[in-house]
Order: structure tokens, then C-alpha cells, then sequence
């Protein structure tokens, strides 16, 4: 994917390149598509201000020129949208967003970690009906995995920045608290959060304040949710459960390796059948991990 995001300082924009391309390694690696896993970081300071048809002759442009062309392929990410990867297809053929379909990779990605949500909840023996699952980030994915939970049953909290976004129909919106407390996020109690906004926003305290309120998983959309290694190490210790977002979080690359494997047949396909696709994936793949 390509990422439009601010960084402090050009350091922290590579190092955080490196780390999402790893993680695309990894998702890649976990479910066999083919692909190796790269990613795409513009660091800009004010997002409002780009001229996304520039940049996106700019990505053209890389995307021809590395390896000889072919070599990387990109889609959306943060402050990348669909419309951008039209504009996109029109300089370069090296494009993986469901463009020509009616397959949303968003909501595969939803779908994907519904399916893990669902795994974890079986193998650790959690009904889904009346668990309070906390959606940080109420974007393309985060209100299409409330949406889905909550038509399962479970309590379902929401928050995003923009409060807005978090009334979803069946949901507690809980933004407006938030933001008077600080922006204090992790007091929510919940037995489940599930982060769907940017990259490395659980801290040691995060992860402390969430474990007191009675969270025993932490199972979403985010990449590289941790601040910092040894907020994953408390995590551990203090039985808060981890699910690798490289399980989790795939189901847009595992909709991007049928986009380019098998183009034809992804084109005709009904959407719901490629999420209910995903979902059985990522389901699976949880409970291997868990059991």
C-alpha cells in the first residue's frame, strides 16, 4: 500500500517504511500469496494541502522505474483512496486495488479481522454475544468491522477523532468521553480492543490501563500497533493477548493475490464471496496460532 502520513523527521518516515514492509512480508508469508511485501511511505506535513494527482505521477513513476517495472505493486493505505488509485492506473499497470471491481479491499480487510476476532473468541472459549469489543478508529475498516460485531451481539464501543464516525447503528459511541479525558483511550474498559487507526499507538501505560479494566486481547486492523517493544513484553505479562496483525489484518492482500492471480474470475466474483473468503482465512489462521 501507499501511506500519506506526517512524520517528525525524515528518520522516523524510513524506519517506519522498513517496519510496514516487514509486516506486508510477513502477512504475505503467512497466507501464500506469492508476493514478498513492500510499502510505499510519502512523509508530508499537512496532508490537506498535497495535490494527489502530482503525487500520484510521482508513485507512477517509481512504480515503472523500479526493478524495470513490475517489481512493486501498491493500493491504499492511510490518506489513499480509491480515486487516488484510478488516477494512479491511468500512469502505471502496476496497481493492486480492486480497480475494475466492485470488491472493496477495505472491507476485505474488515472482514479479515472479523474472522480473527471470531477465531480468538472460539478458541478462547468468549461469547460473542454481550463481549465489549472497543474499535478505536472508525475509518473503512473500523465502522465496517462495528458494523459486522455488533450484528453478532456484541457490545461494541467506538471512537474515532472525527466523533461523527463513531455513531454507528448498534454502537456506543464513545468519543465525546474520550475527548474530555484527555484523549485518554485506553480507560475505556472493554474485554476486547481492537485498533483500527494509526501505527504505534499502544504505549506501556496503554497497555497497563487496559489490562486493569478487564482487556484480555488485543485483535485488529492496526499495523505495528505497539509503541515500542517493551510495550508488547507487558502485554505478555499481564495476559493481555496478542494477535499479530499479520494474521489479522491481511485480508487485503489476500484479496490482492486474487486480483492478480486469477483477474478474470476476481472481476466476475461477487464481492461477499471474496470477504466471506478472507473471514474463513483469517478464522483459521487464528485458531492455529491459538490452540
Amino acid at each position: 500500500g501507499c501511506r500519506l502520513w506526517h512524520y517528525a523527521t525524515e528518520k522516523d518516515a524510513i524506519e517506519e517504511c522498513r517496519g510496514l514492509s516487514n509486516g506486508m512480508a510477513k502477512k504475505h508469508g503467512v497466507y501464500n500469496t506469492g508476493f514478498r511485501g513492500a510499502k510505499l511511505v510519502v512523509p508530508i506535513n499537512d496532508v490537506s494541502k498535497i495535490h494527489k494527482k502530482n503525487l500520484m505521477e510521482d508513485v507512477a513513476d517509481v512504480l515503472n522505474s523500479v526493478g524495470g517495472g513490475g517489481a512493486v505493486y501498491t493500493g491504499c493505505d492511510l490518506n489513499i483512496t480509491l480515486d487516488d488509485m484510478d488516477h494512479l492506473m491511468a500512469k502505471t499497470p502496476f496497481v493492486l486495488a480492486s480497480v475494475g471491481s466492485d470488491t472493496d479491499p477495505n472491507v476485505a480487510t474488515a472482514y479479515g479481522v472479523v474472522g480473527s476476532l471470531l477465531g480468538a473468541f472460539e478458541a478462547r472459549n468468549l461469547p460473542v454475544q454481550g463481549t465489549r469489543l472497543f474499535v478505536l478508529g472508525c475509518g473503512a475498516v473500523g465502522s465496517e468491522v462495528s458494523k459486522i460485531m455488533a450484528s453478532m451481539g456484541a457490545h461494541v464501543l467506538t471512537s474515532d477523532l472525527d466523533a461523527s464516525k463513531a455513531d454507528i447503528a448498534g454502537c456506543t459511541n464513545v468519543s465525546e468521553e474520550i475527548a474530555a479525558n484527555d484523549g485518554r483511550w485506553f480507560d475505556v474498559p472493554c474485554d476486547v480492543f481492537c485498533p483500527c487507526a494509526c501505527s504505534r499507538i499502544v504505549t506501556k501505560e496503554a497497555i497497563h490501563k487496559l489490562s486493569s479494566n478487564g482487556c484480555k486481547l488485543l485483535c485488529g486492523a492496526s499495523n505495528l500497533p505497539f509503541r515500542c517493544e517493551g510495550a508488547y513484553e507487558d502485554a505478555c505479562r499481564l495476559g493481555v493477548e496478542f494477535i499479530p496483525e499479520a494474521v489479522t489484518s491481511a485480508g487485503a492482500v489476500i484479496v490482492d493475490s486474487v486480483e492478480f492471480y486469477a483477474n478474470a474470475q476476481f472481476i466476475k466474483c461477487v464481492p461477499l464471496e471474496l470477504y466471506h473468503f478472507t473471514r474463513h482465512l483469517t478464522r483459521s489462521k487464528t485458531l492455529e496460532i491459538m490452540r
